[in-house]
């Protein structure tokens, strides 16, 4: 019932005595060794973010008892249509009444989940198995064991009773509703998965069909849900692949793997059909975190430098550029025996900040895997959601690692189309969210250490990565060197704080070197970090008032990690935070003021910056009514907001004799 699982959520977690002791062990063992990257602990880490930072209102976890971002509202179709076009909608119309934010998952395939009367109507509908037949699976929705007996979708009598179905949904106009913040177009067999591969035996022995002939099936079915969404298509999370489905699932029928996956570019099919169409979309393996490498229909994919592969995002794509777009990932499989036990604070972080890199805005977990480190969930939940422009920091991970599925079993390219295939038997490296390091020559070339080591079947299948990357003494590189995404920052005067994540293992002093504002030294040292030598991860916050990041250091970077000469330096992550958010929006900008007058809110959103390479002859401030709020008669460099109302400002600057005039906003939070 919607109103218990609102209530309750707490679904898969049916062991979880078993859990708390298996996290407790986990937490235990973590002090052993610094050399294992199982053993990372949460005090490690540094998430904290400026005061001024909130929460992106499409963003949030969804899931998590403790956390109301979007409860969960799981239903079957059976439940919905009890009989022949009979609909009780009382479920909907509760949880509305609570007034709290859901999303929604209607479940629709599995024989279980579907109405009674439709095989009593179609005696003759086929059903199939997923996977070996007669294998079950567990409906961890419902806390029930399925025997995993699937309707075929694509059949003619289940598309008219699904389709009227949908056209009564649409009639209730629900996902109007603000409260409704999503709900999942959900696929079909284990869990309303999209997974084309594995039941392509049992279709081709009971409902014969071609790449051709399912497809156009697939495209109505999309087509019929955009058309039930009433106009909110973008609430309507598409449950596949960002990526192409595992090619050994296809080695009985290789005839489809083509037509469904463009190996090319990695694109599924079925997923870039729908991003097509309006929807937005979900990952429902968060947990396996190398093997998101890439997600082209997400709009992720990789470019290689140096027979590297480096992951790249493409903020231009549909998922990204819209705001309304939903980008979901579930890692809630932690942790828990029915699922996946596998459970430590790096495997909870890792999926975390992978989902992060691929523009999550919203994370489905568990409350007992945000009780292993609270501190990094609420940094993801108001980091989430954010883009370029107004994210309060960027950060890469260093790491290097391999993806399982490619680098196992490439898949068969198209015709005179190899060159995807031929890269993705390289090693990737790190995960980089608007901050890159690169290797630069002759002297900032790194080296991967910190590897992981478990015989865990979960650790396998992530192929034993590399987690941290040091700097390389013996050849003559006593640097690693990092570029700020120009987008994010270039140019002006920056406040903002750097924090490095590396590992004390040696006596001795090192700092980082930067590109300084106002031509100033592209190397400016800040202060220097003396090490005690403790064999420990430890996180360094160095500040920066003055970062220009104009890109002129050795290869185009802006700034680097110097480790002093002696001794090598270890590094696994690296956050760029802004000191001061930028507030910056040309209104009306005849001039081209942008280049000669910049504005900043300080972390406390209490302090308007003025940055002017201009004389000012007039200032005025106006709220987004007209009503004006401030005139100033000269050049000043700052406006104290404390007396401001949070809201939208529009600010004006004049030159003598009216050279330039433009206007800009900014918003007090």
């Amino acid at each position: 019932m919607i109103n218990t699982t609102l209530n309750s959520m707490k679904h898969a977690n049916l062991k979880f005595i078993v859990v708390l002791l298996i996290l407790s062990h986990s937490l235990n063992v973590q002090c052993q060794s610094v050399s294992n990257p199982l053993n990372q602990t949460a005090g490690e880490d540094d998430w904290s973010l400026p005061a001024s930072v909130v929460k992106s209102s499409n963003a949030g976890l969804f899931d998590v008892p403790g956390i109301p971002d979007a409860l969960s509202g799981v239903v079957t179709w059976r439940m919905l249509n009890p009989s022949e076009n009979v609909y009780n909608w009382d479920l909907f119309d509760n949880a509305f009444a609570q007034n709290k934010p859901f999303f929604l998952r209607i479940w629709a395939s599995d024989t279980l989940h579907c109405p009674i009367w439709l095989k009593t109507k179609y005696p003759n509908l086929p059903i199939l198995h997923y996977g070996d037949v007669g294998v079950p699976y567990f409906d961890f929705f419902q806390n029930i064991v399925s025997p995993a007996n699937f309707y075929a979708m694509w059949h003619p009598d289940f598309v008219a009773e699904f389709k009227k179905f949908l056209l009564a949904f649409k009639a209730k106009n629900y996902l109007a509703n603000p409260n409704l913040k999503f709900m999942y177009a959900p696929g079909a067999w284990r869990w309303n998965e999209w997974e084309v591969g594995p039941i392509l035996d049992e279709m081709q022995t009971k409902t014969p069909m071609t790449p051709a002939s399912f497809l156009s099936w697939f495209k109505q079915h999309i087509d019929d849900y955009v058309d039930a969404s009433n106009g909110y298509a973008y609430k309507m999370v598409f449950t596949g692949y960002g990526r192409i489905e595992k090619p050994y699932f296809f080695r009985n029928h290789a005839d489809w793997f083509l037509p469904l996956n463009d190996t090319a570019q990695g694109d599924n099919i079925l997923t870039s059909y729908a991003v097509s169409k309006g929807m937005s979309v979900r990952e429902g393996a968060q947990e396996y975190f190398n093997t998101t490498s890439y997600a082209y229909s997400w709009g992720s994919s990789f470019t290689t430098i140096q027979n590297k592969n480096y992951q790249t995002i493409d903020e231009n794509h549909p998922l990204h550029k819209d705001s309304l777009r939903i980008i979901g990932t579930e890692n809630e499989g932690f942790c828990d025996p029915a699922m996946l036990a596998v459970c430590s604070y790096y495997h909870i972080k890792m999926s975390t900040i992978k989902a992060l890199q691929l523009r999550v805005n919203w994370l489905n977990s568990r409350d007992n895997l945000v009780a292993l480190d609270p501190k990094l969930f609420e940094y993801a939940r108001k980091t989430m959601g954010k883009n370029i422009k107004n994210s309060p920091d960027a950060w890469v991970a260093l790491r290097e690692s391999f993806d399982h599925l490619l680098s196992a079993t490439p898949p068969v390219p198209k015709p005179n189309m190899p060159a995807w295939t031929d890269r993705v038997s390289l090693p990737f490296r790190n995960w980089e969210k608007w901050l890159m390091q690169r290797e630069v020559t002759p002297d900032g070339k790194t080296v991967p250490v910190y590897q992981l080591i478990s015989n865990a079947e979960f650790d396998i299948n992530n192929l034993k990565a590399y987690e941290a990357l040091r700097t390389d003494r013996a050849n003559g590189s006593n640097y690693i060197y990092f570029d700020v995404d120009d987008n994010f920052m270039k140019g002006g005067v920056n406040g903002v704080r750097i924090k490095i994540t590396y590992l004390d293992n040696f006596s001795g002093k090192w700092c980082l070197e930067y590109d300084a504002a106002n031509n100033g030294s592209a190397t400016k040292k800040s202060n220097e970090i003396i090490n005690a030598n403790s064999n420990t991860w430890k996180t360094v916050s160095i500040n920066i008032a003055d970062a220009g990041f104009t890109n002129r250091q050795n290869g185009n970077m802006d700034f680097r990690i110097y480790n002093g000469g002696s001794s090598n330096i270890t590094v696994r992550f690296v956050r760029l935070i802004k000191d001061s958010i930028a507030a910056i929006t040309t209104i009306d900008d005849k001039s081209n003021c942008d280049d000669k007058i910049k504005i900043y809110l300080n972390s406390g959103n209490s302090i308007l910056k003025i940055d002017s390479k201009v004389q000012l002859e007039e200032i005025t401030v106006n709220d987004i009514k007209g009503r004006l709020k401030l005139k100033a008669n000269k050049n000043i460099d700052s406006i104290n907001l404390s007396r401001f109302a949070n809201g939208v400002y529009l600010i004006r600057f004049k030159t003598k004799n009216s050279k330039i005039i433009c206007t800009k906003k900014f918003i007090k939070i």
